[in-house]
C-alpha cells in the first residue's frame, strides 16, 4: 500500500462534540462530511485498523512507532492513523517521511482546530470499515511500549468490542477513578470495570457503528472523554469488554487545581448525561459480573503523587460554605446533614462516608435531570463535596497496603450497589 495524506476540510455543520452544538430549537446538530471526502474514504476502500489521535498530547511520534512493532500475527495490518493538522504544537509526520517505515499505513491529517477530532475518526471509521478502531484522548502524557498491542489484539483476534486499558492513576486521576467513576459504573450497570476512563480505549466496528447514532452520539454524552462514554455504551448493550492492566503510570494531577476543578465539571456532565441516555438500560441492571481482565506483561510501576490532604480538606470546606444557597436545594436533608457539619470539623474529626457520598451524588444526578438549578450551578457545586469524599478516602486508608486499599475501594463499590434501589426510585 502506498502512503497518502487526505486533507481534511471544515465540517459542513457542527456535532456535539464542536462548541454550539445545539440549533436555536435545542436540537442537537449533526455534522456531515463534504462528499469530496466521503468520496476519498471509498477509494481507499477498508483497512484492518484505525488509530486516531484526538488531541495535542504529543504522543504522535510513540504510537507511529509502535505500529511496526505489533506481534507479528497483527504486524501486517492495513492502518489508517488520523493525526492532528499542520499548525498544532506538535506537526505531524508528513506522509512521505514515514512512508518507508510505515508501508501499511495510511495517514489521514485533519486541521483539528476546524473540525470534531472525534467525529472525523468515528466517521473514518465506518467509511473504511475498519475492523478496529482505536482512538487516544489528548490528555496522554506516555504510553507504554506493549499497550496497542494490548488493546487491538483483544478485538481482532478474540472479538471484544471495547478494549479500555487500566494504567496506575495518579492524583486526582486515581482519586476520581477509586471513589466515583469506578463505584458509579459498577452500581450502574452491573460490571465490574475497575477504571471506568482511559486515555485511549479499542473499539471494534459494531460498537463504533453504535456509538455514531442517539442517543450517544446526540446530545452532551459524547462531550467528554471518549472512554467514558464509548465504555458506558457498551456496558448498556450486549457488547464484550476487556481491560488489560498495566502497572506503568500515565499522566499526573496532584495539585488541587483549578484546571482539574474545570476538567471534573466537564467529566461529571458526562456522566451525569449518560446517566440520562442510558436510564432504560441501568435502571435493571442487578447482578455485579466481572469483565475479562488481560494482562499484558510485566511493566515498570510508577511512583503515585497523592493530593494533599489538608488542603482537600480546607477546599471542601470554604465549597461547601460558598455554595450554601444551592447545596441547600439539590441535596436531600439528611444528605446536608452529612455535610453541614464538616466546615467547623477539625482535620482529626473529618469524614464524609461512602453511604453518604453515593447518597450526595445520587441528589446531584437527579437534581441534573429535573433541572431546578442550571446545569452551570449544580455541577460547580459538586467539586468541593468531591474533594471531601477524596480527603476522607486518603484518612480512611492512610497506611494500608495496596491490597488491603483495593479491599477497600472494592468494599465502597460493594455500598453504592447496596443503595441502587434508592435511586432507581428516585428517576423519572
Amino acid at each position: 500500500m502506498t502512503d497518502a495524506t487526505v486533507e481534511m476540510p471544515l465540517l459542513i455543520g457542527r456535532c456535539p462534540a464542536c462548541p454550539d452544538p445545539y440549533t436555536s430549537d435545542g436540537a442537537a446538530k449533526r455534522c456531515v462530511l463534504p462528499e469530496e471526502v466521503s468520496s476519498r474514504l471509498n477509494q481507499i476502500g477498508s483497512v484492518d485498523l484505525l488509530i486516531g489521535l484526538i488531541g495535542h498530547g504529543g504522543v504522535e511520534s510513540e504510537i507511529l512507532s509502535q505500529v511496526t512493532s505489533l506481534r507479528p500475527s497483527l504486524a501486517k495490518l492495513r492502518t489508517a492513523l488520523i493525526l492532528p493538522g499542520v499548525g498544532t504544537a506538535h506537526d505531524p509526520p508528513t506522509a512521505e517521511r514515514d512512508a518507508p517505515a510505515f508501508q501499511q499505513a495510511l495517514v489521514i491529517r485533519a486541521p483539528s482546530q476546524e473540525i470534531s477530532p472525534i467525529f472525523l475518526t468515528l466517521e473514518a471509521g465506518h467509511a473504511l470499515n475498519a475492523r478496529a478502531c482505536v482512538i487516544v484522548d489528548p490528555d496522554t502524557t506516555g504510553l507504554s511500549s506493549s499497550w496497542l498491542d494490548a488493546v487491538v489484539a483483544p478485538i481482532l483476534q478474540e472479538g471484544y468490542d471495547c478494549v479500555l486499558p487500566s494504567y496506575a492513576r495518579c492524583g486526582h486521576d486515581g482519586l476520581l477513578i477509586d471513589t466515583l467513576l469506578y463505584p458509579l459504573t459498577q452500581m450502574l450497570f452491573g460490571r465490574d470495570l475497575r477504571q471506568p476512563q482511559g486515555c485511549a480505549v479499542g473499539l471494534s466496528s459494531r460498537l463504533l457503528n453504535r456509538i455514531r447514532r442517539p442517543p450517544v452520539w446526540d446530545g452532551h454524552v459524547c462531550s467528554g472523554p471518549i472512554a467514558l462514554w464509548s465504555t458506558a455504551a457498551a456496558l448498556a448493550g450486549e457488547y464484550r469488554l476487556a481491560q488489560p492492566v498495566f502497572s506503568d503510570g500515565i499522566g499526573s494531577e496532584p495539585n488541587c487545581s483549578e484546571n482539574w476543578e474545570s476538567a471534573f465539571v466537564s467529566i461529571m456532565q458526562t456522566v451525569f448525561a449518560i446517566m440520562q441516555a442510558f436510564g432504560m438500560a441501568w435502571k435493571h441492571k442487578r447482578i455485579v459480573s466481572p469483565v475479562a481482565v488481560k494482562a499484558p506483561g510485566p511493566t515498570s510501576p510508577q511512583v503515585a503523587l497523592t493530593p494533599d490532604v489538608k488542603e482537600l480538606i480546607q477546599a471542601c470546606r470554604s465549597g461547601i460554605l460558598g455554595y450554601t444557597s444551592d447545596l441547600r436545594q439539590i441535596l436531600t436533608p439528611a444528605s446536608y446533614l452529612s455535610i453541614d457539619w464538616l466546615p467547623s470539623s477539625d482535620d482529626a474529626s473529618f469524614s464524609l462516608p461512602a453511604v453518604a457520598w453515593a447518597r450526595i451524588l445520587f441528589d446531584f444526578a437527579v437534581a441534573y435531570q429535573r433541572a431546578p438549578l442550571p446545569s452551570e450551578r449544580v455541577l460547580p457545586a459538586l467539586y468541593p463535596l468531591y474533594l471531601g469524599r477524596a480527603a476522607s478516602f486518603l484518612l480512611e486508608t492512610a497506611g494500608l497496603s495496596d491490597g488491603a486499599k483495593e479491599s477497600a475501594i472494592r468494599k465502597q463499590s460493594r455500598s453504592f450497589t447496596m443503595l441502587k434501589e434508592e435511586l432507581v426510585e428516585r428517576w423519572q
